[in-house]
């Protein structure tokens, strides 16, 4: 199998719409610490959880 070079991978996220993001909004906060769904992601709990905490990591509530 041929390896991929990062331009070809970056291309491929741009135009995947499966890639699930939140917008980092005091909304979306007020989701997280309410413990919400998150049904549009169409994660099961345990993909949900870990996605919630890695982009936790990355978006800084201080930012808001």
């Amino acid at each position: 199998m041929r390896t991929r070079t990062i331009n070809e991978l970056l291309g491929n996220l741009q135009g995947n719409k499966d890639v699930k993001t939140l917008e980092n909004t005091k909304e979306t906060w007020e989701r997280i610490a309410n413990r919400d769904d998150f049904t549009e992601l169409g994660m099961s709990l345990e993909e949900k959880e870990e996605f919630i905490k890695e982009w936790s990591k990355k978006n800084e509530y201080a930012n808001i």
